[in-house]
């Protein structure tokens, strides 16, 4: 009989990387493959995402829709429960015999909590990883302890799972799957980018994506403000914005970079790209401005420079064409008159692996004796 396996999606984020593993585990005969949907993906304002995924996949989907109508921390909470109860009641009915989980999302967390109440083994992957700026921190760790199976990009984060208390036996360091995102994906040329754009390019470009600060205490607003200071005075640089993801003040910044948009010609808005249009872009542009996971993550691997504002990325591990930089408008702009003219960065050093991980992480599933999973995890002590 056919294995079941369950991946679970809540973004564009972490669909884009788990693409490469879902290519790989379909082409196995004894493994019957179901994606979850869940997150933003049904959600217009994050670009209804799901289209997309209906379009590019052959393996059973599944909705779980939670709604996102309001923007408050207290709307977080009311959708953790939310995807909690639901995703217990799909596992119970369904019962996959393993189910794949990426990241640290909020919507990931629940579907952990819910796939756990109901004894069904996990596989989480990306942890290890440390965000101190980010409620993400926590929630990513509480995956890891949830989860019977680890696959890691690197030894020092395999190092902190096996910290955490995990049996180092059970802890794989495969490299992350951002780095096959980037590898397997067709760039673009740039006149091909700009015909599907609809926009073209400047002689000197950045990508910003920014997201809410969900520990900061100062607000939204007045963060993202700073950015748009620094910014506004490009007026010979092609400004490309993307959207922020589902975090609390999502709106706020999404209305602010609409004002924005309006008020300068060389500024575009975007609500979702997709995987190869994002990355084509983020290749051509000189520099990735703002506090996303993708600027470190994938742009050292195209040797475009980042610019990571703020702690919401704090503590992971960087590659030398990264620059930190605390949230000021002059401290920003400094950054930007110094990389925004400097040649593409060919010796970099790589931290998530060289691109292999879909097909290691296959491997390492693929020899898994699923009758023999013992769920009765012991602590391991160092």
């Amino acid at each position: 009989m056919k294995k079941k396996i369950f991946l679970v999606t809540s973004s564009r984020a972490d669909y884009d990387h788990l693409y490469w593993l879902m290519k790989n585990l379909i082409k196995i005969d004894r493994f019957k493959l179901t994606l979850l949907v869940t997150g933003n993906h049904m959600e217009k304002k994050f670009g209804n995402t799901i289209s997309k995924i209906k379009v590019e996949n052959k393996i059973k989907l599944l909705k779980l829709k939670i709604s996102f109508k309001e923007d408050s921390k207290n709307s977080i909470s009311k959708s953790l429960a939310n995807i909690i109860s639901k995703s217990s009641i799909c596992f119970d009915k369904h019962k996959p015999n393993l189910i794949i989980l990426l990241g640290d999302r909020f919507e990931i967390l629940g579907c952990a909590i819910g796939a756990s109440i109901n004894n069904i083994p996990l596989a989480h992957l990306n942890g290890g990883e440390v965000t101190a700026g980010a409620i993400d921190e926590w929630s990513r760790h509480s995956i890891t302890k949830m989860s019977n199976f680890h696959f890691v990009a690197n030894k020092v984060y395999k190092k902190r799972v096996i910290q955490l208390g995990e049996d180092p036996k059970k802890v794989f360091c495969t490299g992350g799957l951002s780095a096959d995102n980037v590898k397997k994906t067709k760039i673009l040329k740039k006149n091909i980018l700009e015909s599907k754009l609809g926009k073209n390019l400047l002689k000197k470009n950045i990508l910003i994506t920014y997201h809410p600060e969900t520990l900061e205490k100062k607000k939204s607003s007045y963060l993202f403000a700073n950015i748009l200071k620094a910014l506004e005075k490009l007026n010979d640089v092609g400004l490309f914005f993307t959207s922020p993801n589902a975090d609390p003040d999502n709106s706020v910044i999404t209305k602010m970079i609409n004002n924005f948009v309006k008020k300068n010609k060389n500024a575009y808005f975007f609500l979702n790209l997709g995987r190869q249009k994002y990355l084509s872009l983020m290749r051509h542009c000189n520099i990735i401005l703002g506090n996303s996971s993708s600027g470190l993550l994938e742009a050292p691997y195209l040797g475009t420079y980042t610019i990571n504002i703020g702690d919401r990325q704090l503590g992971r591990l960087k590659s030398n064409t990264i620059y930190d930089v605390k949230n000021e408008r002059n401290k920003i702009n400094i950054l930007i008159n110094k990389l925004i003219s400097k040649k593409k960065h060919k010796i970099i050093k790589l931290m998530y692996g060289r691109g292999n991980a879909a097909k290691n992480i296959t491997d390492i599933i693929r020899k898994i004796d699923f009758d023999s999973i013992n769920l009765k995890k012991k602590f391991y002590d160092l």
